[in-house]
């Protein structure tokens, strides 16, 4: 699966740079690594910048260029990512401006920052609660009676 959930294409004639394009989708995608909600292939291939995004040493926006390329495709999440995704993505612009005080014709002037990220993440991490708490959860595997008694 290899729909696209944003690119900072889509952002270039607002954002007038690549760095303040990225914002939206960097703080979206960084945030998906630190709960855990980025595909194990993902984690696999980019450890380091994973690591180093955790430890605060690299800025949400470059994490986001650096592994994505300035895309946020379906395929790097996870399937609890890609269903929150899905749900929600739509309404974190919004989200993004409210939790930050601004105007949402302002988003591009956040800073690439760790402030930045830390007032998009309370909202973010609430609605993804919410989310989950209403049943909306990964399908798991079906299995046949006898296996039930396995743990997985």
């Amino acid at each position: 699966m290899n729909a696209a959930i944003d690119d900072i294409d889509a952002h270039m004639g607002a954002a007038g740079a690549i760095e303040r394009a990225a914002i939206l989708p960097a703080i979206f995608f960084a945030w998906c690594a630190n709960l855990g909600l980025l595909a194990a292939e993902v984690v696999r291939e980019f450890e380091r910048e994973v690591l180093n995004l955790r430890y605060r040493d690299l800025k949400p926006g470059e994490f986001f260029i650096k592994v994505t390329g300035g895309r946020l495709d379906a395929h790097l999440l996870n399937e609890r990512g890609r269903l929150f995704a899905q749900d929600h993505y739509a309404d974190y612009p919004r989200e993004f401006a409210q939790a930050l005080g601004i105007a949402p014709a302002d988003v591009y002037s956040a800073a690439d920052s760790w402030d930045t990220y830390d007032a998009v993440a309370k909202p973010l991490t609430a609605a993804y609660y919410a989310f989950a708490d209403a049943g909306h959860k990964p399908h798991r595997a079906r299995r046949h009676w006898w296996q039930l008694w396995r743990e997985e």
